[in-house]
């Protein structure tokens, strides 16, 4: 009686085990898809510049801009959440400092950030950091981190204290 008591103790803890690891990489990967995506947003940004004298886009219509320049589906510019879609959507921001600027006189790339995950709902998002979540989305190595993009073309989930520009 015993015995079969146990068993169905140690199944349950099992289960329960296997369900939270199952969450647990679900939203793993819906933040490296995010990461990827923030990455690709810059990316094309900064392809675009490329294309047109070293100027990246004006921040008004980025995404509209980015693209129809590198023939980029509408999807790639939506944000997600650790548990799926947002209702409604929010969209990858880019920064409202960089309009138009010329991409050698950004200073610092590698800590400068492009693009970022934001909570803005409309397309062509835009503004500078105080839009994104807050507080932050994901929680990555026990800290509550945000999804950012740098002038130098990498993307990292950063915390409020990460020194960034």
């Amino acid at each position: 009686m015993w015995f079969r008591l146990l068993a169905l103790i140690l199944t349950g803890l099992s289960l329960v085990t296997l369900v939270q690891l199952f969450v647990e990489s679900s939203v793993a990967a819906r933040r490296t898809n995010l990461v990827s995506m923030v990455k690709q947003c810059a990316t094309a940004s900064l392809l675009y510049a490329e294309d047109h004298d070293d100027r990246l886009p004006l921040a008004a219509n980025w995404q509209t801009e980015v693209a129809a320049n590198q023939k980029l589906p509408s999807e790639i510019f939506l944000s997600m959440a650790p548990r799926g879609e947002l209702n409604p959507p929010e969209f990858i921001a880019f920064r409202d400092r960089f309009s138009g600027w010329k991409t050698d006189k950004i200073q610092d790339d590698a800590q400068t950030v492009l693009t970022f995950d934001s909570v803005i709902t409309q397309p062509n998002a835009h503004g500078d950091l105080e839009r994104m979540p807050n507080p932050p989305r994901w929680n990555y190595g026990g800290k509550q981190t945000n999804i950012v993009a740098f002038v130098d073309g990498h993307a990292k989930a950063v915390t409020i204290s990460d020194p960034i520009r």
